[in-house]
């Protein structure tokens, strides 16, 4: 299944996103971007406006780290997934709370 697909900026942290198995579409600043496996990690500085999906049919596994690392994003985390599966109202309300930009 795919990965609802939300553009956002980030306004603390830079993102380092790494395809581990699988392919993905990243969108960095209007440009489409397709991930393998092995590939060199993407790194997203902050301020750029992207997102990210998972292709159709397609089985994925990615890590996404933040740098500088804090507590914001496991909070974010937390929040966006307290009562299950997100909505797009919790998931709009998480990232105004956040650092994330829509």
């Amino acid at each position: 299944m795919p990965f609802l697909m939300v553009t956002i900026t980030l306004q603390y942290h830079d993102e380092v996103m790494e395809v581990l198995s699988g392919r993905m579409k990243f969108y960095v600043n209007g440009k489409e971007i397709i991930a393998s496996a092995g590939d060199e990690p993407l790194i997203i500085p902050r301020g750029t406006v992207h997102g990210f999906t998972a292709l159709p049919g397609e089985k994925v596994t990615f890590s996404e780290k933040t740098v500088p690392s804090g507590d914001y994003k496991a909070i974010f985390f937390q929040d966006l997934f307290q009562a299950g599966a997100p909505g797009v109202l919790m998931a709009l309300r998480v990232f105004y709370d956040g650092d994330t930009y829509i």
